[in-house]
């Protein structure tokens, strides 16, 4: 089976990942894999050799020409192809798939990869309206499949893996480890929400003078952040690192991850913590990602969204209980056997079999 994907770009972040993860997995299973970004850039994720990532070029100059040529830049390179299936990656690339695909003997997959609840753009309004003519869709939670109301009878719920490549070393004991917090994420306040993270880890300072915050990531919002944990006078405590290829390979020795976002799929970052043995307290976020993977208080926390006090208090609750952490410790690890990569990719595999035979 020929299979082409479509995503806006590569760079480094979960929908690029587990795209990656996907289409390998996928093309180790005999399928011919092509991956497309209309926007096109380097791939910034690793590919097995016989997967083919195709960047446009030259890269758009602004959105509108961004929108304005996607759609027969992506019809171009299916009529080259000539892929079985076209999976789109996220709502603006379903759309444009459903668009490009119109007449020619291709069925749309669509995976979204993202919130649909807390879009108020009326452009990914009117995406998410065509992403509901595609053939089929694959959706990260039940919550996400019942946005896509036309869509759901012919769909199906496939988690997110984690990936095998991390977590394979012993966890350093978490009374050996340093007093350290880190977070992962770009550098997007509204919704990442680095500002909730450094009030609650101002609160939690209080109590713990001699930890450290470390943030991996870049994005808009940088200096933004930098500013504010100055203006709120913990910049001493704060290290901002950037983007980190392979980031969640190196906290293993921190105490402790903790997602601050108003909303995610499920969310990469925990699943990797989870691997590397690094408890997790995360918000509640939409729409319900980080409950697949949490059962609270019994692998991990899990807090209000945008509620500084209530993560500081999570927080405070695993530094000073070195019991219940490793106990999470233990229950991250066992909750991961869920999310299997064998398991998760021979759904995937079944699901475009009997997509293609029906």
């Amino acid at each position: 089976m020929k299979i082409l994907f479509v995503i806006r770009d590569m760079v480094i972040g979960g929908a690029g990942k587990q795209l990656a993860l996907t289409a390998n997995a996928l093309s180790e299973k005999g399928h011919e894999v092509y991956i497309y970004s209309y926007f096109g850039g380097e791939n910034k994720h690793i590919l097995n050799p016989c997967v083919k990532y195709i960047a446009q070029s030259p890269i758009p100059d602004s959105k509108l020409k961004e929108y304005l040529w996607a759609v027969p830049h992506i019809r171009d390179q299916m009529k080259m192809i000539k892929p079985n299936i076209a999976i789109s990656w996220r709502c603006n690339a379903g759309c444009f798939t459903v668009l490009a695909a119109l007449g020619l003997p291709i069925k749309t997959v669509f995976s979204e990869r993202s919130d649909p609840y807390t879009e108020t753009s009326l452009l990914l309004k009117i995406s998410a309206f065509f992403c509901n003519f595609s053939s089929a869709g694959v959706f990260q939670t039940e919550a996400v499949q019942k946005y896509y109301k036309r869509l759901t009878s012919r769909s199906v719920v496939i988690h997110n893996p984690f990936d095998p490549q991390i977590g394979d070393q012993e966890s350093i004991p978490f009374q050996k480890r340093k007093n350290e917090i880190v977070h992962i994420a770009r550098m997007m306040i509204v919704q990442k929400r680095q500002d909730v993270m450094l009030n609650a880890f101002k609160i939690f300072l209080q109590k713990h003078p001699d930890y450290i915050l470390t943030f991996y990531g870049d994005g808009l919002d940088f200096n933004k952040i930098r500013h504010l944990a100055q203006n709120l006078q913990i910049e001493k405590n704060v290290n901002f690192l950037g983007d980190v290829v392979g980031a969640s390979k190196k906290i293993g020795s921190a105490k402790m991850l903790v997602l601050t976002s108003d909303y995610e799929g499920i969310p990469n970052v925990i699943m990797e913590a989870f691997a590397m043995g690094v408890p997790v307290v995360s918000t509640d976020c939409s729409p319900g990602g980080a409950r697949v993977l949490i059962n609270d208080g019994e692998n991990g926390y899990i807090t209000p969204t945008g509620d500084a006090q209530a993560i500081a208090a999570k927080m405070d609750a695993i530094v000073d209980n070195e019991e219940r952490a490793t106990n999470f410790i233990t229950k991250g690890k066992e909750k991961l056997l869920q999310f299997n990569p064998d398991l998760i990719f021979e759904k995937w595999n079944k699901f475009l079999n009997q997509l293609i035979s029906n």
